[in-house]
């Protein structure tokens, strides 16, 4: 059955009612769909992860990798939990006047605590199946330390590149007629944004913490410096850069 599609203009006003919707959602949902969210980012993580440890070519790995990585947002999109990065456009709810900052704020906060839970589950339960082999733990480590050894300036660029695309891929998806046409539109900007080692903060809280459990060199410290600054280029990109401009040139009267 063929599903209802958008142009630009009705995509951007569509997420300004939406953006009621989702402040008004009750809690429990939220963490329950947010808790999701965390999962699958953290299968497509795990994927990634196997992908590239067992690739003998580092660039023909990297590029396998990132193709597979996609399931996790895919999945989200189409069964409808709750990630934080893509609700960071319920900003342009606030400029559209259809919820208050406040109450977007108070979204976006349970949504990223539920999706830090879900991604740590997975990566707790990864390590006590013994998923990862040690080709896949060097794999992680090598993440996790590069992660966490990037300047606060580095992160926060990253982040904003990072959920500039992300956002942009769903934008682009729900101009999509059909569920194969949304996976291909979401699939590609995930790709670019992994091949441009940007910073997708809910990727970051599986990784990061998988390292740690695995023995990288690196700390809580190090894990909480990245997840702010990641946590706040992301919102730079997806609210303000992508959400406003869209805001601005598909709804504001000029």
């Amino acid at each position: 059955m063929s599903q209802l599609s958008f142009n630009p203009k009705e995509v951007v006003q569509y997420i300004v009612e939406l953006g009621k919707l989702k402040v008004e959602k009750k809690v429990a949902l939220l963490i329950l769909q947010g808790i999701m969210a965390g999962a699958f980012i953290s299968f497509g993580g795990i994927a990634f992860v196997n992908v590239f440890a067992n690739t003998t070519d580092p660039g023909l790995g990297l590029f396998l990798a990132s193709a597979i990585f996609p399931v996790g947002i895919i999945a989200i999109l189409l069964l409808g939990f709750e990630l934080v990065t893509s609700n960071m456009m319920i900003m342009i709810g606030v400029y559209g006047k259809s919820c208050k900052t406040a109450k977007a704020f108070k979204m976006l906060g349970i949504v990223w605590l539920a999706n830090l839970v879900g991604t740590i589950l997975i990566a707790l339960i990864a390590r006590s199946a013994n998923i990862f082999t040690p080709q896949m733990v060097n794999v992680i480590n090598t993440i996790g330390e590069a992660k966490a050894n990037l300047t606060y300036w580095e992160m926060l660029l990253r982040g904003i590149l990072c959920n500039m695309l992300v956002c942009a891929g769903v934008l682009m998806a729900l101009t999509a007629k059909d569920n194969i046409s949304k996976i291909i539109t979401i699939w590609f900007p995930i790709v670019v944004f992994i091949l441009c080692r940007a910073e997708h903060i809910v990727a970051n809280m599986f990784f990061l913490p998988m390292a740690y459990l695995t023995g990288a060199n690196i700390s809580i410290f190090d894990i909480i410096n990245n997840f702010f600054f990641v946590t706040v280029g992301n919102f730079i990109g997806g609210a303000l850069i992508i959400g406003g401009v869209s805001y601005m040139t598909q709804i504001k009267e000029w």
